[in-house]
């Protein structure tokens, strides 16, 4: 799977520009602030929907644009999908695949994936649940586009029912519209459980053995879940069972969210875990394993991918290249390029390059470099 072109129209600091990718290595260069990062969101954007940066859709619009546009060619074996996104003043977004309208995200979820490391993933495994939740998240998505629905459903429910305990400070409960929102939230919440346990149970093996790759040593690299209830019973559980377990969590809690007017069980306060030789690598491995776990854990989604679709994804080295040491460095190349379309942003245009097409970015404007 490659992506074979991309048009960007009006995107952030990019008037209008078409790039010919290389399927196998692409190293994006230039000077700081000339929009290397700018094209690798767009790639990430255009491949499930949203800003890597967390920005808003009318953020990415060009200075004093009203509008942008996105489009790519992308090849997964003999078929061609062009996948295209539009944004306009009337802040709607309109996707399009192979030309015909597409009403929700969920439908163009999965065209082309990707996986995205930059500077801010190597600090996954100290960082906050939140960020392990996000890189949970957005794996998913692109694989499962069913768990987005899921997960937006869900967002929304805990934010009225958030809304609701904040109200019952003042003017009390209704415990009839509560108990709609805790049936409403638990449903939800335990489709989401089950998804998240089978794909970590997925992912650890993965990434314990590209560990040991890139260390060559005998540490062992194991992922697990943190809920309310022990990750064993979870996969032992039906989506039934869960979400009676949920519900009574929720009764004993009762007090403490109405004090505190927020929800106090459910996925969206779960954890990632993350263990190195059994211990966890966040409170014990040093500043070294913590990268070099964070580092296997992003190459593991690249397989993950491979494994559920027979297909590779695109991988997206946004910066990172600098922030580790020329072994690993190395390493990342060699397990990477040749079955996975690479994209590389530096800062250095000398960058030596065996294979691929190397690209400069000066100023919004993109042009391949001669003999690259």
């Amino acid at each position: 799977m490659a992506i074979k072109y991309l048009l960007l129209r009006q995107f952030r600091n990019y008037l209008e520009e078409k790039i010919e990718w290389h399927p196998d290595l692409n190293i994006i260069c230039g000077a700081n602030a000339q929009g290397k990062s700018n094209l690798v969101e767009a790639l990430c954007y255009i491949s499930c929907g949203s800003s890597y940066r967390e920005a808003k859709d009318q953020e990415m619009l060009g200075f004093g644009q009203d509008f942008f546009y996105l489009e790519g060619l992308v090849e997964k074996g003999s078929l061609k999908r062009t996948l295209s996104v539009g944004f306009g003043a009337d802040k709607k977004k309109l996707w399009r695949l192979d030309g015909q309208p597409q009403k929700k995200l969920s439908q163009i979820l999965g065209v082309w994936h990707t996986v995205l490391f930059s500077p801010e993933d190597l600090q996954l495994v100290k960082s906050g649940p939140a960020n392990r939740r996000r890189f949970l998240n957005r794996e998913m998505l692109q694989l499962y586009p069913e768990y987005y629905l899921s997960l937006n459903q869900y967002q929304q429910a805990l934010s009225q029912r958030n809304e609701l305990l904040r109200q019952s400070r003042n003017f009390g409960i209704d415990k009839e519209l509560l108990r709609a929102w805790d049936d409403n939230l638990t449903t939800l919440a335990a489709d989401i459980f089950k998804k998240r346990q089978k794909v970590i149970a997925r992912l650890s093996p993965l990434a314990d053995q590209l560990h040991r790759q890139i260390t060559q040593s005998e540490e062992t690299l194991n992922l697990g879940y943190e809920s309310f209830l022990p990750e064993e019973k979870i996969a032992a559980m039906s989506q039934a069972e869960i979400k009676a377990a949920m519900l009574a969590e929720l009764e004993t809690k009762r007090r403490e969210e109405m004090a505190r007017g927020l929800t106090l069980v459910g996925p969206h306060r779960d954890d990632l875990l993350i263990n190195i030789n059994g211990f966890a690598a966040r409170q014990f491995g040093s500043q070294g394993q913590q990268r070099t776990a964070a580092l296997a854990l992003k190459l593991a989604e690249v397989e993950l991918v491979f494994e559920e679709t027979g297909f590779w994804p695109g991988l997206l080295l946004d910066d990172v290249m600098s922030e580790l040491d020329t072994k690993r460095q190395k390493q990342v190349l060699e397990l990477m390029v040749g079955k996975v379309q690479t994209f590389i942003t530096h800062t250095n245009p000398e960058i030596k390059l065996v294979c691929g097409r190397k690209f400069l970015v000066e100023s919004g404007k993109v042009r391949p470099l001669k003999g690259a």
